[in-house]
Order: structure tokens, then C-alpha cells, then sequence
């Protein structure tokens, strides 16, 4: 009878994670959202997980996560609190919102983070070649 709870619980473990979506997912589901808000909260702190930012949107404050810190930092990308801010990005079922776009109207920046499919930007391409491709008879690089 142990033997049976022990592999039920198991088996329920391996589905749950089954259904999961992986950590660090590149593709990240959800609708599309658009929004303007102002920047509440700072989350840019190395070694402190997926940089974020904390939007008041009506009243309300959402979770937005940015990406790569070697990204953000590479296009000088460094929000203040108060800061007017417009989101588009992909919203999860718990409010957070992946951001695809965010733009900064007062430094008239904005910056791209994921692709129209979620994908992150600053991911680069089969064996470190940002959209590039290897050819397997060649192995010289090509241009898709």
C-alpha cells in the first residue's frame, strides 16, 4: 500500500511539472496587453532573479518583467520611479505581464524585449550566432 502512495504521488509530481512551463521559458503564452502607467518600483538588482518593474496602472500596480540584466544594461536602459511609462507585453493568468516593449516617453526611448512570439530578443541563435545559421555540410555561416 506504501509502494502504491509513493508511486501515486510520484506520477502526480511528473504530470504537474509536465504541465509546468519550464523556468526561464523563452515563450512565455498569454494575450497581448498595452497599457500606460507610471514606474512605482525598481527591480534591477544583480544575482536578484529577472529584472522587473513595478507599474501603477489605475491605481493598481502590476508586475512587469523586463529581461536579461547584460541586456538592459547594453542599451542603457535605466527607469526611474515616477517615470511615465508605456508597456506592451503578455499578460499571465496571476496579472504579471511579460514585457515585449516598453517605452519611456519622457527620454523618448524605447526598447524591444521579446518578439512578436515571446521570444526574448537577446537570446542568440543555434550555437551563439544571432540569426545566423550553420550549414551541417559546410559549417560556414549563412545568412537565413
Amino acid at each position: 500500500m506504501k509502494y502504491l502512495a509513493i508511486v501515486g504521488a510520484v506520477l502526480l509530481a511528473a504530470t504537474a511539472a509536465a504541465e509546468a512551463p519550464a523556468a526561464g521559458n523563452a515563450y512565455v503564452p498569454g494575450p497581448k496587453v498595452e497599457f500606460a502607467g507610471q514606474v512605482a518600483k525598481i527591480q534591477l538588482v544583480r544575482g536578484q532573479g529577472m529584472p522587473y518593474l513595478e507599474v501603477d496602472r489605475d491605481g493598481k500596480s502590476v508586475k512587469v518583467i523586463l529581461g536579461s540584466m547584460r541586456y538592459l544594461m547594453s542599451n542603457d536602459f535605466n527607469p526611474k520611479a515616477g517615470e511615465r511609462i508605456q508597456v506592451e507585453g503578455f499578460q499571465q493568468d496571476d496579472g504579471t505581464v511579460f514585457a515585449k516593449t516598453i517605452t519611456l516617453p519622457d527620454e523618448d526611448k524605447s526598447l524591444e524585449l521579446r518578439r512578436d512570439n515571446g521570444q526574448p530578443v537577446w537570446q542568440r541563435g543555434r550555437h551563439g550566432h544571432k540569426n545566423m545559421r550553420m550549414s551541417p555540410n559546410s559549417r560556414k555561416e549563412e545568412n537565413p
